[in-house]
């Protein structure tokens, strides 16, 4: 089992159950980690290809072996970033994978870097016009997400 804390990023330890006990940052936390790597030279692009390769090396064991299918949900911000980054490394991987964006009135350059260099993903409707005409993304509906829900084998969030 392991527990979460929100708050306070502070090292692993283990707990007297045997359970891995740690604390994950806060969004703002993360965010200020965030800026202070990119600030010493880190670019932000790197960052979400580092998170994104650590989660698709962490996913993988997950399926088992089988031929399982993954779903990616992705937010229009740099977590959805960060998704796009663990949907196109399992598709190279010769994972079956559905990577599928928020909609949203506007999304983060770096999001829309890693969608190009996904090259394709679902949408939720609305489409954003802009997404439309670069024909990076096709329309999904939430009736077509959720039946993607139900037959994924791991659900990856990078939603928030």
């Amino acid at each position: 089992m392991i527990r979460v804390q929100a708050g306070s990023f502070a090292p692993f330890s283990v707990a007297s159950n045997d359970a891995l006990a740690w604390r994950a940052p806060s969004s703002a936390e993360m965010a200020a980690l965030d800026r202070r790597t990119i600030d010493a030279g880190t670019p932000a692009l790197e960052l979400m290809e580092r998170a994104g390769a650590a989660v698709a090396t962490s996913v993988q064991p997950l399926l088992g072996g089988s031929l399982g299918r993954v779903l990616v949900l992705c937010g229009p911000g740099n977590n959805g970033g960060d998704g796009l980054v663990v949907a196109r490394l399992l598709a190279s991987r010769g994972v079956a994978v559905t990577a599928v964006l928020a909609s949203a009135t506007k999304h983060s350059p770096e999001c829309l870097e890693q969608l190009g260099r996904l090259g394709t993903a679902l949408c939720m409707a609305p489409v954003p016009a802009e997404l439309l005409s670069k024909r990076l993304v096709e329309a999904v509906s939430g009736a077509e997400v959720k039946a993607l829900l139900a037959s994924a084998t791991v659900v990856v969030d990078a939603l928030l």
